[in-house]
């Protein structure tokens, strides 16, 4: 199965970022993707200060060129998203669009120190079935904890994907420990990581896949690119 990693910087309006998570994805599916994966909150862009007013509705029709873009292609699409929770308060979400038309969602179950003042913890995982394999969601901070991939492996996981925005230190230790992940846990390992300002810091790029061995299918700089990677 062919995965596109699709790094990027996140534009200030929603229609504008819409209109580059599309183009990301029509990139990835020329190259016969069938799965789309973005960096942390990636319609938003990554912010703590004014979480509660870019919250996104799962079901908003400034989301339908996604849908449309995953029907015409048959390409799963996984993006961040800002999201209202169920019991109130604000969760760091991944939306899915799917071919059928389904919208799926996930949300970061453990969060940082810093963010747990704004963000509140999701409390359910989302195991998809793409192509031949079971992929689990990660968010950044998450997917170095160990808990998080064991209860992913428990699942029945044989993709583990990991959206983050993470500077080049936080990139440097994500990259050590799914690496390790990977070859421990004979588990393909995906990363996609965002780039440019980012709520104080800079993010990186450094988006990268791993194989089964830990061993390294593809890695790329700081440019927004999108990153086909072979699992």
């Amino acid at each position: 199965m062919k995965v596109a990693l699709c790094q990027l910087h996140s534009p200030d309006t929603l229609a504008e970022s819409v209109s580059v998570h599309v183009r990301a994805v029509e990139r990835g599916a020329e190259a016969k993707c069938e799965l789309a994966l973005f960096p942390e909150l990636s319609l938003t862009g990554y912010a703590m200060t004014d979480a509660e007013s870019r919250t996104i509705d799962p079901a908003s029709p400034s989301l339908d060129p996604l849908t449309a873009v995953s029907q015409a292609n048959s390409i799963d699409i996984a993006v961040g998203a800002p999201l209202r929770a169920p019991g109130g308060g604000v969760e760091i979400g991944v939306v899915v669009f799917r071919p059928d038309g389904s919208r799926l969602r996930y949300a970061k179950q453990l969060l940082h120190a810093d963010e747990e003042a704004v963000f509140v913890s999701g409390r359910s995982c989302l195991d998809l079935a793409v192509s031949s394999h079971t992929v689990a969601f990660g968010v950044c901070y998450e997917t170095l904890q160990p808990a998080h991939g064991a209860a992913a492996l428990e699942h029945g996981a044989t993709l583990y994907s990991a959206m983050v925005a993470k500077h080049s230190t936080g990139m440097e230790e994500a990259h050590r420990y799914l690496s390790t992940f990977a070859r421990s846990n004979r588990i393909p390992v995906l990363i996609v990581n965002a780039v440019g300002p980012c709520d104080g810091f800079e993010c990186s790029g450094g988006s990268t896949g791993w194989d089964a061995d830990g061993h390294c299918l593809g890695r790329l700089e700081t440019e927004d690119k999108v990153l086909v990677v072979d699992v």
